[in-house]
């Protein structure tokens, strides 16, 4: 099932391989700094060079290991 396949589905609510997400594709749908920190440790993964997004939220830009493990992973 490719992404765009999955979130249509999700929205029809059907039946999908896994959960969709959206990691950081604009300003609004990234994940807070906290999360992020978390999610992080819990794969093994360092990022050094976190970078805000949106300041109000707390928003990060997620490295491109990360989005790569979990897109590989998941």
């Amino acid at each position: 099932m490719i992404p765009r396949e999955r979130v249509l589905c999700a929205l029809q609510h059907q039946k999908t391989d896994r959960v969709p997400y959206d990691m950081g594709s604009c300003n609004v749908t990234s994940i807070n700094i906290n999360a992020y920190k978390n999610l992080l440790a819990k794969l093994g993964l360092k990022d050094d060079d976190i970078k805000i997004m949106e300041f109000a939220s707390q928003l990060v830009k997620p490295d491109e290991e990360l989005v790569n493990e979990l897109r590989d992973n998941l």
